[in-house]
């Protein structure tokens, strides 16, 4: 595991934001606590992987959303 990403490096930048919208969909369904945490997990796994290539306004668009 990378020190800067809650995720095993094992998962892609691709397959991380496929979890996030599944996470963000449920979280709109049904809101909680361990949801909106799921989600601030896997946007901070998503910006600290070593190969996503967001650009740095949806990379400062996902540190917002977290701190929301």
């Amino acid at each position: 595991m990378n020190a800067g990403s809650p995720l095993p490096q094992r998962f892609s930048p691709r397959e991380i934001a496929f979890r996030l919208r599944q996470l963000i969909r449920a979280y709109s369904k049904r809101s909680s606590i361990d949801l909106a945490a799921s989600v601030a997990w896997h946007l901070e796994a998503l910006c600290a992987h070593p190969d996503y290539r967001g650009s740095w306004q949806e990379r400062c668009a996902y540190r917002r959303l977290v701190r929301h």
